[in-house]
């Protein structure tokens, strides 16, 4: 589980955080402790831009090549994602907790 930067209690699993986007309504998770909103930080999108740019030498390689190398760098990125990038605030609102 991945610290809360709010409350530091477990906010998210990894597999989560790998399937938070960049934009739009899927770019937060709420927090299982505080409910806040955290998120992948936007230095996501600065990792992303090496591999994006990369693809472009691969065109001239052979198909089984092309695919390998295009999987190792969708992997590399999974773990830059999961492991290095932080999860950071995301407007700073509580979700109400649920009444049973």
């Amino acid at each position: 589980m991945l610290a809360c930067p709010y409350c530091d209690q477990p906010a998210t699993t990894h597999l989560q955080k790998l399937t938070l986007s960049e934009f739009g309504a899927a770019d937060f998770i709420n927090c299982k402790a505080c409910r806040r909103r955290v998120g992948a930080s936007r230095w996501n999108l600065v990792v992303l831009l090496p591999f994006a740019y990369s693809v472009s030498f691969f065109d001239d390689l052979p198909l089984p090549w092309f695919v390998a190398m295009s999987l190792g760098e969708v992997c590399l990125y999974a773990l830059l994602k999961v492991w290095v990038i932080p999860l950071t605030r995301r407007h700073d609102e509580a979700i109400p907790a649920r009444r049973h």
